[in-house]
């Protein structure tokens, strides 16, 4: 199975110490991004600025191309005399927001992993000044299907979603899924799928976060493609709560927990749980703004060792 991953990343603009709109600062548009380099490009968005991260084909190569948007971006917005901000959600005035920019909404429907429908777009008379931003994660993998992409996006609410949103997010996200980023939220393309639930706060997160993204899109796609794992995905409608509400917290553990042991009850061959002893308490908790280490192992250790892992060579193919 052949994966890439990559990124559309957005952020709002502070000058000064004030958050202000990104039109007459951040160059390109919709229309007409921006070339900052051979990889990047960089517009605005409503009042934010946007910027793309080159899809990566390794682990290795998707923690370098981070680790390269986050110099590009922060040199390019020194330049503009601006700092970024990865944050999900800001509230302007509407005086603030008077630009036509600025109430523009979505250049093409997302749709949500319920039944494929499309979401409907927000009002912004009815939102006012509240402005959302997107860390959004682009999956690609061999011969998708619009069926694959909505399995892949739910794996990727229980594995990924559920954990942004009860750490680096926490009440910005929230804030921010009024409007855009609820659970399951995700675009068809023609390498894959678009998933639009985390908001961008990952981005500036530590290296073993950032790698620990890519260990969980990998477990997603190949969690979704085994037939005999609808079990997964029936963790779904709990995850949903837990992203777009932060309901039904205190089964968070368990759940984790019964999440990965449906794993090694199907495929003991793909992934095998530590000892009873070791999976404790804590196992499966996390702290502010990082993930434990052990449940990061957990997911390596199924990256590494599943034959439907790796590349060919390490499947001895």
């Amino acid at each position: 199975m052949n994966i890439t991953l990559g990124s559309d990343m957005e952020f709002f603009c502070e000058k000064e110490g004030k958050i202000v709109i990104s039109q007459g600062i951040v160059p390109g548009s919709k229309d007409d991004p921006q070339r900052i380099t051979e990889d990047i490009l960089v517009h605005r968005d409503n009042c934010l600025g946007e910027f793309t991260v080159k899809p990566a084909a390794s682990r290795e190569e998707w923690l370098a191309n981070i680790k390269d948007a986050k110099k590009v971006i922060h040199k390019l917005c020194h330049t503009l005399g601006i700092k970024p901000v990865f944050k999900s959600a800001h509230a302007f005035t509407m005086e603030e927001l008077m630009h036509p920019e600025c109430l523009t909404f979505g250049c093409e429907p997302d749709f949500t992993a319920v039944d494929g429908s499309p979401n409907e777009a927000p009002d912004p008379w009815e939102i006012g000044g509240n402005r959302s931003a997107g860390g959004h994660i682009h999956i690609g993998y061999d011969n998708p299907t619009e069926e694959m992409n909505m399995r892949i996006v739910k794996h990727m609410d229980i594995l990924l979603g559920t954990t942004l949103a009860t750490t680096l997010e926490k009440g910005a996200g929230i804030n921010r899924r009024s409007l855009y980023g609820k659970a399951g939220c995700f675009r068809h393309k023609p390498y894959g799928v678009e998933y639009r639930t985390p908001g961008p706060e990952w981005f500036m997160s530590t290296q073993a976060n950032i790698g620990n993204i890519w260990d969980m899109a990998v477990l997603a796609v190949n969690l979704a493609h085994l037939p005999d794992m609808e079990e997964t995905s029936s963790y779904w409608n709990w995850s949903v709560g837990v992203i777009n509400k932060q309901e039904r917290l205190g089964s968070f553990t368990a759940n984790k927990k019964n999440f990965f042991r449906v794993i090694n009850k199907h495929h003991p061959e793909l992934y095998k749980l530590p000892q009873e002893e070791t999976l404790n308490e804590n196992a499966f908790n996390i702290g502010a703004g990082e993930w434990d280490t052990l449940r990061q192992k957990y997911a390596r250790d199924v990256y590494a060792n599943a034959p439907v892992f790796g590349t060919a060579a390490t499947r001895g193919e």
